[in-house]
């Protein structure tokens, strides 16, 4: 964890997620160990289940590496003064962020279907039916819940990127191929 000032101009791109989804597609009653924040002084923080899937698949799956503001991380919980100030701040955060990336979480129930057709535009007649049933899931997951993600998405300089367990498609492919099935 690095501090830095957004006046400075740092390269980093930001994550939207759910802190605890509650669609069933990762398990929150999961027990993680505590992270440990490297710095001038190491600081413990406990991760949710869906933010230690999403760092573990966006480190490994990610083109280059980059730094990744997360709000869970970079914003002191704790102190509601601080917390407000920060969230004060998410404009010019999300605006500044090189690419805006949306973590769906991993692939659960018939989602990779979905998401492999989404990215590929290939769908047999007979895949149909499954297809339709399988985005309709995809788009009950939670992230479409958050009323947050207007301002992430709005603000993003760049196409937002989706990320769906290790499967990656551009945002603006994703709103045109869920626009195309409903």
């Amino acid at each position: 964890l690095k501090t830095v000032d957004l006046q400075d101009e740092p390269a980093y791109d930001a994550l939207s997620y759910v802190w605890n989804p509650t669609d069933g597609t990762i398990d929150a009653s999961k027990t993680l160990e505590s992270a440990t924040i490297k710095g001038s002084e190491d600081f413990p923080i406990q991760l949710t289940a869906n933010l230690d899937a999403a760092i573990r698949y966006l480190r490994q799956h990610k083109p280059a590496p980059s730094a990744l503001w997360i709000d869970a991380l970079c914003i002191n919980q704790d102190p509601a003064l601080e917390r407000n100030h920060q969230v004060g701040l998410m404009s010019k955060i999300y605006s500044s962020a090189e690419q805006v990336l949306i973590w769906l979480g991993p692939p659960c129930q018939d989602s990779q279907f979905a998401f492999e057709t989404l990215s590929s535009g290939k769908l047999e007649k007979c895949d149909i039916d499954r297809f339709i049933a399988a985005v309709e899931l995809l788009l009950r997951r939670d992230w479409f819940g958050r009323l947050w993600i207007a301002q992430e998405l709005t603000l993003s300089l760049q196409d937002p990127v989706v990320h769906h367990g290790s499967q990656i498609i551009d945002w603006e492919t994703f709103v045109l191929s869920v626009v195309v099935v409903k």
